[in-house]
């Protein structure tokens, strides 16, 4: 069907400015402005500035909401006020800070609730307690923004984007019900709202997440293609690199040639430098499923020329993923000795932080090796003990009775190196699920 293009009548662009428009209506006339239609954008001009008057652009951006802030000049003002007083609130406990914004302005601000939800991405991994406590607080904050300075839409966009954040830190610390809940109000501020391509992508890229943690890897590649599409909406390459690499560490578990053919793309897409953590998952993924498909050589190859990459991150999650790249590889190789060695210290690496998901599938890879070398009762041990857990966690019975099925193999000596990786895949697939 054809788009339906028309032009705002001078009685709607005065109506406009004088703020006399009905919601949907103005959301319109919005949009279409920033399309750029010329005939529109200078009727604004004759509307505002009439005659020979210079146009105040400033003015024009702050009357029709078409930034965060009435101008450029105070976006930078909000920010710079936000990262001298973000310390000091920061130190509070987290009632007091809820009481601090409550009853002093200066913290009521834009900025403020962009440095806070900025804090609750970069905790969220390592602290998803405080990253919830710090969403709590962000929302706080949007719930007492000045709608008159910031318009009703604008502040549903940071609202949607409060819970967004509230939504992730609920998904990593492991409430999948209450994720859920936040993101669908999420979706509905974001109905609400300007129509921000960026939020909308930021919204879609934390769904697939948790879509991808409850084992529906082909839903949320396909969650994060619309999310790749805001991206170009607004050609930021490096916004739709981040997302293609994320598509690409979800679907390769699936099919390990896509997987390869988007992180190739995802690196491609971005500027090298800008983002060192993007920098590292590109090459990264790319190792992975070179190796996945059966090119160790060439795996290695990867991971020696971008090993430095590495030593910027100390954390558990990427020394974890190093060693797991490590262990891959060498087990590809045939080198079981080794692999198991890097096995032992990646079991160890999760045992000793509390990643208990990544424990289970650390320790079926050490098992693997070790049945490959015939070394029976030491895989069994393993299995025995990780049974006990997931019987502890009421899984599926599906998990239950193949890891049953391949106990009995091992102990038989009649079990195949892919059957551990099956079962792998469908631990990943129903873990969530109970019977």
């Amino acid at each position: 069907m054809a788009k339906t293009y028309f032009h705002a009548s001078r009685q709607q662009i005065e109506n406009l400015v004088a703020q006399k428009l009905p919601p949907e209506e103005k959301q319109r006339i919005v949009r279409h402005l920033l399309s750029g239609c010329k005939p529109c954008v200078e009727l604004v001009r004759s509307s505002i500035c009439p005659g020979d008057e210079e146009p105040d652009y400033d003015a024009i951006i702050r009357r029709l909401e078409l930034a965060y802030v009435v101008a450029q000049n105070e976006v930078q003002v909000e920010r710079r006020m936000a990262d001298e007083l973000w310390p000091k609130l920061q130190s509070q406990p987290p009632e007091r800070r809820l009481f601090i914004i409550k009853n002093i302005d200066d913290y009521r601000t834009w900025g403020m609730y962009e440095r806070v939800v900025e804090q609750t991405k970069t905790v969220a991994r390592n602290d998803p307690l405080q990253a919830v406590d710090l969403a709590h607080l962000a929302l706080a904050i949007t719930e007492l923004l000045d709608k008159d300075a910031y318009g009703r839409e604008r502040i549903c966009d940071f609202q949607a984007g409060a819970y967004t954040a509230l939504g992730n830190a609920k998904r990593i610390v492991g409430d999948f019900t209450g994720a859920e809940s936040a993101l669908k109000v999420a979706k509905d501020l974001l109905d609400r709202g300007t129509g921000d391509p960026y939020e909308k992508a930021y919204l879609l890229s934390i769904h697939s997440s948790l879509r991808a943690d409850l084992g529906y890897l082909e839903e949320a590649a396909e969650i994060l293609s619309r999310g790749i599409k805001h991206a170009r909406s607004v050609n930021d390459r490096q916004l739709e690199g981040r997302l293609v690499l994320k598509k690409s560490s979800f679907i390769g578990f699936v099919d390990p040639i896509l997987g390869l053919e988007l992180a190739e793309t995802g690196i491609s897409l971005l500027e090298l430098g800008i983002d060192p953590h993007l920098d590292l998952v590109g090459r990264h993924l790319l190792a992975f499923w070179t190796n996945e498909l059966g090119d160790p050589e060439e795996a290695a190859g990867i991971l020696a020329t971008y090993r430095y990459m590495y030593d910027k991150f100390g954390d558990v999650f990427w020394t974890g993923r190093l060693l797991h790249l490590q262990g891959n590889i060498a087990r590809t190789e045939g080198d079981l000795l080794k692999a198991e060695h890097f096995f032992r210290e990646l079991v160890e690496l999760y045992a000793c932080n509390n990643f208990e998901f990544d424990l289970v599938l650390a320790s079926l890879d050490l098992a693997e090796v070790l049945a490959s070398q015939a070394r029976v009762i030491e895989s069994g041990e393993i299995l025995s003990h990780l049974y006990s857990i997931l019987e502890a966690w009421q899984l599926h019975g599906d998990i239950l009775r193949s890891w049953k099925i391949m106990q009995q193999g091992v102990e038989r000596r009649n079990v195949q190196a892919s059957t551990f990786r099956e079962l792998a895949m469908t631990l990943r697939r129903k873990w969530h699920r109970k019977d």
